[in-house]
C-alpha cells in the first residue's frame, strides 16, 4: 500500500516555525536562576611588616636565624555560611604569638570589630592559625671566654651560644567571592619573624 506525504501550505509551514521560534526565545528570556549552593571563597594572606621597635635587631655580638612557616600550614576557609549571601570582601588583621618552639600559642585580633566573639571571619582565622607551625626563632650570642696559659698570657676565644625566642607575626587576611563562587587566587607565603 503506497504512502503518501502531506505537505501543509507554505503559509501554515511559516506560522509553524515561527511559534517555535517564540517559545524557544520565550524559554531564553527568563534570568537564570543563581545557584543557592554555596561554592568556595578565596582567602588571601599576607605578613605584615613590624614595627622598628618590634623587630630582634641583629649586632656585632648577636645574631638571629630567622623561623620558618612549616609547608603545611593551611589557610583559613571562607565561611561557608557566608558564600551565599554574597559578601564584599572582608579582611581580619591578626597578631600570632609564637612560642620558642615555634607553636602558636595565641591568636590576637588587631582589629576591634574582628574581635567580637561571633565573627565567623576571625574564628576561621583563629582555627586555622592556631594550628600552624614555624621553625624556632634562634639567637646566638658570640661568648667571651678567657683562658690563661701556663706563662700566664690570657687568651680571649668566643664561643657561640644559642637559644630559642619566643616572638610574634602579625598578618592580614582577605576573604573573597564572587557570586558564592571561589576567585582564582594564591597566598604569600610567610615571611620571617619580628619580636
Amino acid at each position: 500500500m503506497p504512502t503518501s506525504a502531506h505537505r501543509a501550505p507554505n503559509g501554515a509551514r511559516t506560522a509553524t516555525l515561527f511559534a517555535s521560534a517564540l517559545l524557544s526565545l520565550a524559554a531564553c528570556s527568563h534570568a537564570p536562576r543563581r545557584p543557592t549552593e554555596p561554592r568556595d571563597g578565596a582567602v588571601l594572606s599576607q605578613q605584615l611588616p613590624a614595627d622598628a621597635g618590634d623587630r630582634y635587631e641583629h649586632s656585632d655580638e648577636v645574631r638571629y636565624e630567622s623561623p620558618v612557616a612549616a609547608t603545611d600550614n593551611l589557610l583559613p576557609e571562607y565561611p561557608s555560611a557566608l558564600l551565599a549571601e554574597r559578601l564584599p570582601p572582608h579582611s581580619i588583621r591578626v597578631r600570632l604569638i609564637v612560642d620558642p618552639a615555634g607553636r602558636v600559642r595565641e591568636v590576637q585580633a588587631l582589629d576591634a570589630a574582628a574581635a567580637t566573639a561571633g565573627d565567623p571571619f576571625f574564628g576561621s582565622v583563629r582555627m586555622a592559625c592556631a594550628q600552624w607551625r614555624f621553625s624556632p626563632l634562634i639567637e646566638r650570642t658570640r661568648v667571651p671566654v678567657q683562658t690563661a696559659d701556663a706563662d700566664g698570657t690570657v687568651w680571649t676565644e668566643y664561643q657561640e651560644r644559642e637559644r630559642a625566642l619566643p616572638f610574634h607575626l602579625d598578618y592580614a587576611f582577605r576573604f573573597e567571592q564572587v557570586d558564592g563562587k571561589a576567585l582564582d587566587v594564591t597566598s604569600s607565603a610567610a615571611r620571617p619573624p619580628s619580636r
